[in-house]
Order: structure tokens, then sequence, then C-alpha cells
């Protein structure tokens, strides 16, 4: 089994694929990839920077737009794809209410929640158990899908 890690610190889904060209590469080393391998899904962790009134009334267009560009791209129409909600550490979460709403508007997506993992003191970033925890809800989520 083959991961292709692509990570960057941004979570906006208009600046990955058109602004800061990360879409490109990502896509690249996927293709690499599946020239042994066989593509089973996409995991995609949001970041803050979606996580404002003005940004999130957005996001949920901008999230199926990049999921229909990966499917197409990858050549893979049914491609898995689970999102993750970002951590419970603020008062207001506003974006991860959206990302629960993925699985009701876009067929075979999932969504792993974030609820009672704890940030490493900076209010933003897991800390080491819960980023652990948080891959375990990934697994599980994926296999799902796959299967």
């Amino acid at each position: 089994m083959q991961l292709v890690a692509h990570l960057y610190g941004y979570g906006h889904p208009i600046l990955f694929i058109f602004l800061l060209r990360p879409y490109d590469d990502a896509i690249r080393r996927t293709r690499i990839a599946q020239q042994k391998g066989v593509l089973k899904g996409i995991i995609w962790h949001q970041g803050e920077s979606d996580n404002n009134k003005e940004e999130v009334t957005l996001y949920l267009k901008r999230l199926k737009e990049l999921i229909e560009r990966f499917r197409l791209d990858l050549l893979v129409p049914d491609l898995p794809f689970v999102a993750g909600e970002i951590g419970y550490f603020k008062n207001d979460v506003l974006i991860n209410k959206v990302i629960d709403s993925l699985p009701g508007r876009v067929q075979r997506t999932a969504v792993v929640s974030a609820k009672q993992l704890k940030d490493k003191g900076d209010q933003t970033h897991f800390d080491t158990p819960s980023a652990r925890e948080l891959g375990k809800r990934y697994a599980i989520e994926m296999k799902k899908l796959i299967q």
C-alpha cells in the first residue's frame, strides 16, 4: 500500500486548486503512484482559514468542486473522499456544520468527527494522541467507503 502524502498549511479549496498550485502537484504525484498501485481514496482535513462567517458560506460549493475535480482528473469517478472536522478548541467552529453536511450532498463521502480531541496548547493543532485518534477515525470511515 502506498500513501501519497501531500501536506500544505492551508485547507482552503480555492487556494489549493487555483492560487497556490498544490493541486497540480498532488495530481502529478498521485498519477505517478497510480502507475504501480490503485488509488483507494482521499482524506481531507480542513484548516482554520475558512472558519469564519464570510468563507463558511462558500465552503461547501468549493469543496464539492474540489472533489469533482479530483475524481475527474484522477479518472476515478466514484473515488471515496473522507473529510475531517477541525478541532473544537475554539468557541465558534462554524465550518464543522458545513463539513458534516458533505455526505448528504456528495456521494461516496464521509466525515470524521473531531469531538473530544485535544489541542497541543495552541487552540489550533491536535496533540499527538488526538492526531493518532483522528487517523484511526479516518481509517474507519475510509474502510466503510471502499468495502
